[in-house]
Protein backbone atom coordinates (compact mmCIF):
# COMPACT_ATOMS: atom_id res chain seq x y z
CA UNK A 1 0.00 0.00 0.00
CA UNK A 2 2.73 2.49 0.84
CA UNK A 3 5.09 1.54 -2.54
CA UNK A 4 1.41 1.99 -4.24
CA UNK A 5 1.30 5.71 -2.65
CA UNK A 6 4.80 6.50 -3.17
CA UNK A 7 4.67 5.61 -7.12
CA UNK A 8 1.76 7.59 -7.24
CA UNK A 9 3.26 10.85 -5.78
CA UNK A 10 6.46 10.27 -8.34
CA UNK A 11 4.21 9.80 -11.59
CA UNK A 12 2.05 12.96 -10.34
CA UNK A 13 5.49 14.51 -9.61
CA UNK A 14 6.62 13.90 -12.92
CA UNK A 15 3.84 14.74 -14.67
CA UNK A 16 3.62 18.22 -12.92
CA UNK A 17 7.15 19.20 -14.02
CA UNK A 18 6.19 18.06 -17.84
CA UNK A 19 3.41 20.41 -17.71
CA UNK A 20 6.07 23.16 -16.94
CA UNK A 21 8.70 22.52 -18.96
CA UNK A 22 7.26 20.03 -21.52
CA UNK A 23 4.57 21.90 -23.22
CA UNK A 24 5.32 25.00 -24.42
CA UNK A 25 7.39 27.77 -23.87
CA UNK A 26 5.05 29.94 -22.45
CA UNK A 27 3.99 27.74 -19.72
CA UNK A 28 7.20 27.48 -18.89
CA UNK A 29 8.25 31.58 -18.90
CA UNK A 30 4.73 32.33 -16.57
CA UNK A 31 5.80 29.98 -13.92
CA UNK A 32 10.05 29.98 -14.02
CA UNK A 33 10.42 33.49 -15.82
CA UNK A 34 12.39 31.51 -18.63
CA UNK A 35 11.89 29.55 -21.50
CA UNK A 36 12.87 25.64 -22.00
CA UNK A 37 16.16 26.43 -23.69
CA UNK A 38 17.57 29.04 -20.90
CA UNK A 39 16.27 26.24 -18.45
CA UNK A 40 18.03 23.52 -20.00
CA UNK A 41 21.33 25.52 -20.45
CA UNK A 42 21.20 26.70 -16.45
CA UNK A 43 20.89 22.85 -15.42
CA UNK A 44 23.34 22.11 -17.12
CA UNK A 45 26.02 24.83 -16.23
CA UNK A 46 24.74 23.86 -12.64
CA UNK A 47 25.47 20.31 -13.06
CA UNK A 48 28.96 21.10 -14.75
CA UNK A 49 29.68 23.37 -11.23
CA UNK A 50 28.74 20.01 -8.64
CA UNK A 51 24.86 20.01 -8.66
CA UNK A 52 23.76 16.23 -8.27
CA UNK A 53 20.70 13.97 -8.43
CA UNK A 54 20.04 12.09 -5.24
CA UNK A 55 17.82 9.60 -5.37
CA UNK A 56 14.44 10.36 -6.70
CA UNK A 57 14.73 13.71 -7.04
CA UNK A 58 17.29 15.02 -10.69
CA UNK A 59 18.59 18.09 -10.94
CA UNK A 60 15.80 19.51 -13.52
CA UNK A 61 13.29 19.01 -10.66
CA UNK A 62 15.98 21.37 -8.19
CA UNK A 63 16.06 23.82 -10.43
CA UNK A 64 12.16 24.00 -10.81
CA UNK A 65 11.63 24.03 -7.74
CA UNK A 66 13.88 26.82 -6.74
CA UNK A 67 12.68 29.08 -9.92
CA UNK A 68 9.44 28.71 -9.13
CA UNK A 69 10.16 29.99 -5.70
CA UNK A 70 11.96 33.27 -6.94
CA UNK A 71 9.28 33.82 -9.40
CA UNK A 72 6.36 33.79 -7.47
CA UNK A 73 7.75 34.29 -4.07
CA UNK A 74 5.99 31.21 -2.54
CA UNK A 75 7.17 29.44 0.77
CA UNK A 76 8.22 26.17 1.06
CA UNK A 77 5.35 24.32 1.90
CA UNK A 78 3.42 25.66 -1.00
CA UNK A 79 6.18 24.28 -3.35
CA UNK A 80 6.17 20.84 -1.51
CA UNK A 81 2.01 20.78 -2.09
CA UNK A 82 2.83 21.32 -5.87
CA UNK A 83 5.53 18.75 -5.46
CA UNK A 84 5.04 16.23 -3.07
CA UNK A 85 8.06 16.62 -1.37
CA UNK A 86 8.05 18.08 2.54
CA UNK A 87 8.97 21.47 3.36
CA UNK A 88 12.68 20.48 4.93
CA UNK A 89 13.24 18.77 1.22
CA UNK A 90 12.19 21.83 -0.58
CA UNK A 91 14.33 24.09 2.20
CA UNK A 92 17.55 21.88 1.69
CA UNK A 93 17.61 21.76 -2.13
CA UNK A 94 16.62 25.18 -2.81
CA UNK A 95 20.30 26.15 -1.10
CA UNK A 96 21.65 23.20 -2.45
CA UNK A 97 20.88 25.49 -6.11
CA UNK A 98 21.47 28.59 -4.74
CA UNK A 99 25.04 27.73 -3.72
CA UNK A 100 25.40 26.37 -7.12
CA UNK A 101 24.21 29.35 -8.32
CA UNK A 102 26.54 31.22 -6.30
CA UNK A 103 29.69 29.59 -8.09
CA UNK A 104 28.63 30.63 -11.17
CA UNK A 105 29.12 34.52 -10.23
CA UNK A 106 31.99 34.03 -13.15
CA UNK A 107 29.72 32.83 -15.98
CA UNK A 108 26.58 34.91 -15.18
CA UNK A 109 27.38 38.47 -13.70
CA UNK A 110 28.69 40.58 -16.12
CA UNK A 111 31.67 42.48 -15.99
CA UNK A 112 30.82 46.89 -16.11
CA UNK A 113 33.20 48.32 -18.27
CA UNK A 114 33.41 52.53 -18.74
CA UNK A 115 32.42 54.45 -21.31
CA UNK A 116 35.20 55.05 -23.55
CA UNK A 117 36.56 58.66 -24.27
CA UNK A 118 35.79 58.22 -28.28
CA UNK A 119 32.53 56.66 -27.77
CA UNK A 120 29.71 57.99 -30.72
CA UNK A 121 26.76 56.55 -29.47
CA UNK A 122 24.27 59.26 -29.36
CA UNK A 123 23.18 57.24 -26.15
CA UNK A 124 26.12 56.94 -24.31
CA UNK A 125 28.56 59.32 -25.48
CA UNK A 126 27.32 61.72 -22.75
CA UNK A 127 28.71 59.71 -20.29
CA UNK A 128 31.97 59.14 -20.83
CA UNK A 129 34.12 56.87 -18.26
CA UNK A 130 31.15 56.20 -16.21
CA UNK A 131 30.79 53.16 -14.77
CA UNK A 132 27.68 50.76 -15.06
CA UNK A 133 25.47 53.53 -15.96
CA UNK A 134 21.96 52.12 -16.36
CA UNK A 135 19.33 53.31 -18.99
CA UNK A 136 16.34 54.66 -16.90
CA UNK A 137 18.84 55.89 -14.04
CA UNK A 138 17.36 59.29 -12.49
CA UNK A 139 19.31 62.72 -12.65
CA UNK A 140 18.86 65.09 -11.22
CA UNK A 141 18.75 68.64 -13.64
CA UNK A 142 17.18 71.74 -13.49
CA UNK A 143 15.86 73.25 -17.19
CA UNK A 144 13.89 75.92 -17.45
CA UNK A 145 9.86 75.96 -16.56
CA UNK A 146 8.41 74.80 -20.43
CA UNK A 147 11.03 72.17 -20.49
CA UNK A 148 9.74 70.72 -17.05
CA UNK A 149 7.14 68.13 -19.06
CA UNK A 150 9.68 66.83 -21.48
CA UNK A 151 12.55 65.58 -18.26
CA UNK A 152 9.35 64.20 -16.35
CA UNK A 153 9.67 60.86 -15.28
CA UNK A 154 7.06 58.22 -15.29
CA UNK A 155 5.93 58.79 -12.21
CA UNK A 156 5.06 62.07 -12.76
CA UNK A 157 7.87 63.73 -10.53
CA UNK A 158 9.69 66.65 -12.50
CA UNK A 159 13.71 66.64 -12.93
CA UNK A 160 14.24 70.06 -11.19
CA UNK A 161 13.18 73.61 -10.47
CA UNK A 162 12.71 75.58 -7.23
CA UNK A 163 9.22 76.12 -7.43
CA UNK A 164 8.18 72.78 -7.30
CA UNK A 165 10.72 70.66 -4.91
CA UNK A 166 11.73 71.25 -1.52
CA UNK A 167 15.50 70.54 -0.51
CA UNK A 168 14.99 68.06 2.93
CA UNK A 169 17.43 65.13 3.64
CA UNK A 170 14.63 62.83 2.13
CA UNK A 171 15.22 63.71 -1.71
CA UNK A 172 13.00 65.88 -4.03
CA UNK A 173 9.55 66.07 -3.03
CA UNK A 174 6.47 68.17 -4.87
CA UNK A 175 5.94 70.84 -2.56
CA UNK A 176 1.83 72.34 -3.63
CA UNK A 177 1.00 76.28 -4.02
CA UNK A 178 -1.89 77.32 -2.28
CA UNK A 179 -3.81 77.79 -5.82
CA UNK A 180 -3.08 74.05 -6.25
CA UNK A 181 -4.93 73.00 -2.86
CA UNK A 182 -7.83 75.61 -3.38
CA UNK A 183 -8.14 74.17 -6.75
CA UNK A 184 -7.72 70.58 -5.16
CA UNK A 185 -10.77 71.29 -2.13
CA UNK A 186 -12.66 72.43 -4.89
CA UNK A 187 -12.63 69.36 -6.94
CA UNK A 188 -13.15 67.09 -3.93
CA UNK A 189 -16.17 69.19 -2.83
CA UNK A 190 -17.48 68.08 -5.92
CA UNK A 191 -16.70 64.61 -5.91
CA UNK A 192 -18.61 63.95 -2.98
CA UNK A 193 -21.36 66.31 -4.04
CA UNK A 194 -21.77 63.63 -7.00
CA UNK A 195 -21.03 60.10 -4.83
CA UNK A 196 -17.88 59.67 -5.49
CA UNK A 197 -16.57 59.29 -1.85
CA UNK A 198 -17.62 55.05 -0.70
CA UNK A 199 -19.23 54.48 2.75
CA UNK A 200 -16.29 53.27 4.42
CA UNK A 201 -15.23 57.19 3.80
CA UNK A 202 -12.64 56.11 1.18
CA UNK A 203 -12.89 57.76 -2.80
CA UNK A 204 -14.41 54.82 -5.81
CA UNK A 205 -12.00 53.79 -7.96
CA UNK A 206 -11.24 56.36 -10.82
CA UNK A 207 -11.85 59.31 -8.44
CA UNK A 208 -8.14 59.70 -8.86
CA UNK A 209 -7.88 59.83 -11.99
CA UNK A 210 -11.23 62.24 -12.35
CA UNK A 211 -9.29 64.92 -10.21
CA UNK A 212 -5.49 64.05 -12.09
CA UNK A 213 -7.43 65.08 -15.23
CA UNK A 214 -9.50 68.31 -13.24
CA UNK A 215 -6.85 69.50 -12.27
CA UNK A 216 -4.86 69.66 -15.78
CA UNK A 217 -8.01 71.42 -16.88
CA UNK A 218 -7.59 74.44 -14.05
CA UNK A 219 -4.00 74.54 -13.83
CA UNK A 220 -2.21 73.60 -16.70
CA UNK A 221 1.31 72.27 -16.54
CA UNK A 222 1.18 71.59 -13.08
CA UNK A 223 2.30 67.98 -13.59
CA UNK A 224 0.27 66.72 -10.41
CA UNK A 225 -0.67 63.01 -10.88
CA UNK A 226 -2.75 60.64 -9.30
CA UNK A 227 -0.18 58.65 -8.12
CA UNK A 228 1.95 59.46 -6.08
CA UNK A 229 0.92 63.44 -5.86
CA UNK A 230 -3.13 63.21 -5.44
CA UNK A 231 -2.76 60.11 -3.21
CA UNK A 232 -0.30 61.77 -1.00
CA UNK A 233 -1.71 64.82 -0.74
CA UNK A 234 -5.58 63.27 0.55
CA UNK A 235 -3.52 61.23 2.76
CA UNK A 236 -1.92 63.85 4.15
CA UNK A 237 -4.74 65.58 4.83
CA UNK A 238 -6.99 62.86 5.94
CA UNK A 239 -4.09 62.02 8.99
CA UNK A 240 -4.16 65.98 9.94
CA UNK A 241 -7.94 65.83 9.97
CA UNK A 242 -8.24 62.91 11.65
CA UNK A 243 -5.83 64.17 14.79
CA UNK A 244 -7.49 67.16 14.71
CA UNK A 245 -10.91 65.78 15.26
CA UNK A 246 -9.83 63.77 17.97
CA UNK A 247 -8.76 65.97 19.79
CA UNK A 248 -12.31 68.49 19.51
CA UNK A 249 -14.21 65.67 21.05
CA UNK A 250 -12.04 65.84 24.52
CA UNK A 251 -12.99 67.91 27.17
CA UNK A 252 -11.13 71.15 27.32
CA UNK A 253 -10.47 71.43 23.70
CA UNK A 254 -11.96 73.70 21.72
CA UNK A 255 -11.80 75.68 18.31
CA UNK A 256 -10.12 79.04 17.41
CA UNK A 257 -12.80 80.16 14.54
CA UNK A 258 -10.27 83.01 14.13
CA UNK A 259 -6.89 81.52 14.19
CA UNK A 260 -8.23 78.25 12.66
CA UNK A 261 -6.60 75.89 15.18
CA UNK A 262 -7.03 73.70 18.31
CA UNK A 263 -6.36 75.78 21.48
CA UNK A 264 -6.33 73.88 25.19
CA UNK A 265 -6.13 76.62 28.37
CA UNK A 266 -3.96 73.65 30.52
CA UNK A 267 -1.00 72.55 30.20
CA UNK A 268 -1.53 69.77 32.36
CA UNK A 269 -4.22 68.75 29.93
CA UNK A 270 -2.17 69.73 27.09
CA UNK A 271 0.85 66.95 28.47
CA UNK A 272 -1.34 64.25 29.57
CA UNK A 273 -3.43 64.63 26.07
CA UNK A 274 0.07 64.05 24.21
CA UNK A 275 1.38 60.85 26.13
CA UNK A 276 -1.20 59.06 24.62
CA UNK A 277 -1.73 61.23 21.40
CA UNK A 278 1.63 61.42 20.20
CA UNK A 279 0.86 62.39 16.94
CA UNK A 280 -0.95 65.77 18.01
CA UNK A 281 2.12 67.07 19.62
CA UNK A 282 2.90 69.62 16.96
CA UNK A 283 -1.05 70.44 16.77
CA UNK A 284 -1.44 72.93 19.72
CA UNK A 285 -2.29 76.69 18.72
CA UNK A 286 -1.10 75.57 15.23
CA UNK A 287 -3.38 77.23 12.21
CA UNK A 288 -4.85 74.45 9.76
CA UNK A 289 -7.77 76.25 7.80
CA UNK A 290 -9.02 73.83 5.76
CA UNK A 291 -10.20 71.65 8.48
CA UNK A 292 -14.26 72.55 8.13
CA UNK A 293 -13.96 72.06 4.13
CA UNK A 294 -12.37 68.78 4.89
CA UNK A 295 -15.00 67.96 7.63
CA UNK A 296 -17.34 67.73 4.07
CA UNK A 297 -14.85 65.56 2.17
CA UNK A 298 -13.68 62.99 4.70
CA UNK A 299 -16.76 62.53 6.85
CA UNK A 300 -17.34 63.77 10.34
CA UNK A 301 -17.95 59.91 11.86
CA UNK A 302 -14.96 58.44 13.15
CA UNK A 303 -14.77 55.27 15.15
CA UNK A 304 -13.41 57.93 18.58
CA UNK A 305 -16.86 60.00 17.72
CA UNK A 306 -20.18 59.62 18.95
CA UNK A 307 -21.49 57.18 16.85
CA UNK A 308 -18.89 54.42 18.60
CA UNK A 309 -21.29 52.99 20.84
CA UNK A 310 -21.10 49.91 22.72
CA UNK A 311 -23.63 47.33 23.48
CA UNK A 312 -24.46 48.75 27.03
CA UNK A 313 -24.40 52.36 25.51
CA UNK A 314 -26.91 51.08 23.14
CA UNK A 315 -28.78 49.48 25.80
CA UNK A 316 -29.09 52.42 27.74
CA UNK A 317 -29.77 54.73 25.03
CA UNK A 318 -32.67 52.18 24.14
CA UNK A 319 -34.01 52.54 28.08
CA UNK A 320 -33.46 56.38 27.81
CA UNK A 321 -35.89 56.53 24.88
CA UNK A 322 -38.56 54.81 26.22
CA UNK A 323 -38.86 56.69 29.27
CA UNK A 324 -38.93 60.43 27.19
CA UNK A 325 -41.47 58.05 25.55
CA UNK A 326 -43.34 57.92 28.75
CA UNK A 327 -42.69 60.84 30.19
CA UNK A 328 -44.02 62.43 26.96
CA UNK A 329 -47.30 60.15 27.50
CA UNK A 330 -47.51 61.56 30.87
CA UNK A 331 -47.54 65.36 30.30
CA UNK A 332 -49.90 64.80 26.98
CA UNK A 333 -52.48 67.47 27.68
CA UNK A 334 -56.04 65.99 28.74
CA UNK A 335 -54.32 62.74 30.25
CA UNK A 336 -56.12 61.77 33.58
CA UNK A 337 -52.65 61.62 34.99
CA UNK A 338 -51.74 65.13 34.16
CA UNK A 339 -54.25 66.56 37.20
CA UNK A 340 -52.88 64.52 39.66
CA UNK A 341 -49.17 64.09 39.43
CA UNK A 342 -47.57 66.78 42.31
CA UNK A 343 -44.72 69.62 40.91
CA UNK A 344 -42.57 68.68 43.76
CA UNK A 345 -39.48 68.70 41.51
CA UNK A 346 -37.70 66.04 43.90
CA UNK A 347 -40.43 63.64 43.86
CA UNK A 348 -40.22 63.61 40.25
CA UNK A 349 -36.39 63.36 40.05
CA UNK A 350 -37.32 59.98 42.52
CA UNK A 351 -39.78 58.74 40.66
CA UNK A 352 -38.18 59.16 37.66
CA UNK A 353 -35.27 57.46 39.32
CA UNK A 354 -37.33 53.98 40.45
CA UNK A 355 -38.81 54.23 36.76
CA UNK A 356 -35.30 53.94 34.99
CA UNK A 357 -34.35 50.81 37.87
CA UNK A 358 -37.62 49.17 37.25
CA UNK A 359 -36.86 49.02 33.34
CA UNK A 360 -33.51 48.48 33.48
CA UNK A 361 -34.37 45.16 35.44
CA UNK A 362 -36.77 44.67 32.83
CA UNK A 363 -34.19 44.75 30.16
CA UNK A 364 -31.52 42.85 31.97
CA UNK A 365 -34.08 39.72 32.00
CA UNK A 366 -34.88 40.09 28.75
CA UNK A 367 -31.96 40.12 27.51
CA UNK A 368 -30.95 36.87 30.03
CA UNK A 369 -34.17 35.16 28.98
CA UNK A 370 -32.79 35.96 25.24
CA UNK A 371 -29.56 34.45 25.96
CA UNK A 372 -30.98 31.18 27.81
CA UNK A 373 -33.71 30.62 24.43
CA UNK A 374 -30.24 30.91 22.60
CA UNK A 375 -28.74 28.51 24.19
CA UNK A 376 -31.23 26.49 24.22
CA UNK A 377 -31.86 26.47 20.90
CA UNK A 378 -28.47 25.84 20.03
CA UNK A 379 -28.19 22.64 21.77
CA UNK A 380 -31.28 21.22 20.18
CA UNK A 381 -29.49 22.01 16.29
CA UNK A 382 -26.72 20.39 17.51
CA UNK A 383 -28.58 17.66 18.53
CA UNK A 384 -30.61 17.35 15.72
CA UNK A 385 -27.67 17.92 13.25
CA UNK A 386 -26.20 14.94 15.43
CA UNK A 387 -28.71 12.76 14.72
CA UNK A 388 -28.89 13.38 11.28
CA UNK A 389 -24.98 12.94 10.62
CA UNK A 390 -24.77 9.96 12.45
CA UNK A 391 -27.94 8.42 13.46
CA UNK A 392 -29.62 7.71 16.80
CA UNK A 393 -29.22 5.15 19.30
CA UNK A 394 -32.09 3.62 18.29
CA UNK A 395 -30.96 3.08 14.84
CA UNK A 396 -27.44 1.29 15.74
CA UNK A 397 -29.52 -1.05 17.93
CA UNK A 398 -31.99 -2.13 15.15
CA UNK A 399 -29.03 -2.80 12.52
CA UNK A 400 -26.91 -4.32 15.42
CA UNK A 401 -30.22 -6.54 15.54
CA UNK A 402 -30.57 -7.52 11.80
CA UNK A 403 -27.14 -8.47 11.43
CA UNK A 404 -26.69 -10.56 14.19
CA UNK A 405 -29.34 -12.45 12.72
CA UNK A 406 -28.43 -12.85 9.15
CA UNK A 407 -25.74 -15.46 10.04
CA UNK A 408 -22.48 -13.73 9.21
CA UNK A 409 -19.08 -13.53 9.88
CA UNK A 410 -18.16 -12.01 12.89
CA UNK A 411 -15.34 -9.89 11.03
CA UNK A 412 -17.99 -9.15 8.13
CA UNK A 413 -21.17 -8.58 10.44
CA UNK A 414 -18.62 -5.84 12.37
CA UNK A 415 -17.07 -4.02 8.98
CA UNK A 416 -21.09 -4.27 7.56
CA UNK A 417 -22.06 -2.32 10.99
CA UNK A 418 -19.15 0.44 10.55
CA UNK A 419 -20.16 0.85 7.10
CA UNK A 420 -23.44 1.98 7.89
CA UNK A 421 -23.02 3.76 11.28
CA UNK A 422 -19.82 6.01 9.40
CA UNK A 423 -22.55 6.95 6.63
CA UNK A 424 -26.49 7.43 7.62
CA UNK A 425 -27.68 6.90 4.07
CA UNK A 426 -26.99 3.34 3.94
CA UNK A 427 -29.06 3.04 7.48
CA UNK A 428 -31.97 4.82 5.96
CA UNK A 429 -31.40 2.58 2.58
CA UNK A 430 -31.31 -0.50 4.79
CA UNK A 431 -35.03 0.76 6.84
CA UNK A 432 -36.49 1.11 3.77
CA UNK A 433 -36.22 -2.42 3.05
CA UNK A 434 -38.49 -3.32 6.25
CA UNK A 435 -38.98 -6.39 6.14
CA UNK A 436 -37.60 -8.40 3.39
CA UNK A 437 -34.72 -10.27 4.62
CA UNK A 438 -33.60 -11.54 1.24
CA UNK A 439 -33.40 -8.07 0.18
CA UNK A 440 -31.15 -6.70 3.14
CA UNK A 441 -29.10 -9.48 3.05
CA UNK A 442 -28.34 -8.45 -0.66
CA UNK A 443 -27.65 -5.15 0.76
CA UNK A 444 -25.48 -5.81 3.16
CA UNK A 445 -23.33 -8.18 0.48
CA UNK A 446 -22.91 -5.36 -2.01
CA UNK A 447 -21.57 -3.10 0.75
CA UNK A 448 -18.83 -5.69 1.44
CA UNK A 449 -17.76 -6.24 -1.93
CA UNK A 450 -17.66 -2.21 -2.25
CA UNK A 451 -15.42 -2.11 0.92
CA UNK A 452 -13.30 -5.46 -0.93
CA UNK A 453 -12.94 -3.24 -4.00
CA UNK A 454 -11.76 -0.34 -1.88
CA UNK A 455 -8.96 -2.37 -0.53
CA UNK A 456 -10.18 -2.64 2.79
CA UNK A 457 -10.97 1.04 3.48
Amino acid sequence: MIRSRKFQFHATRLQYLDSIIGNSDIQCVNQLRMDRRTFGLLCELLRSRGLKATGSLVVEEQVCMFLHTLSHHVKNHTIGSRFFRSGETVSRYFNSVLNGVIRLHDVLLRVPYPVPENCTDERWKWFKNCLGALDGTYIRVRVPENDKPRYRTRKGMESGGPSHTTGNKTGSRRAWTKDEEEAMLNILDAVVANGGRADNDTFKSGSYKYIENELEKLLPGSGLKAYPHIDSKIRIWKKSYGVIFDMLNTSDFCWNEVRKCVVVDSDEVWRSYVESHKDASNWRDKPFPYYERLANIFGKDRATGSSAETPNDMANAALQEEIHDDDNEIDDEGSPMSTTLPSNSQYTTRSRSQSSNKRRSKLDEQIAGGIDKLVSAFHQANADMSQNMFGSSEDHDYIGRELASMGLFVDDELIALNLMVEKPSHIRAFKVLRNDRDRKFAYVRMLLREHERRGGI
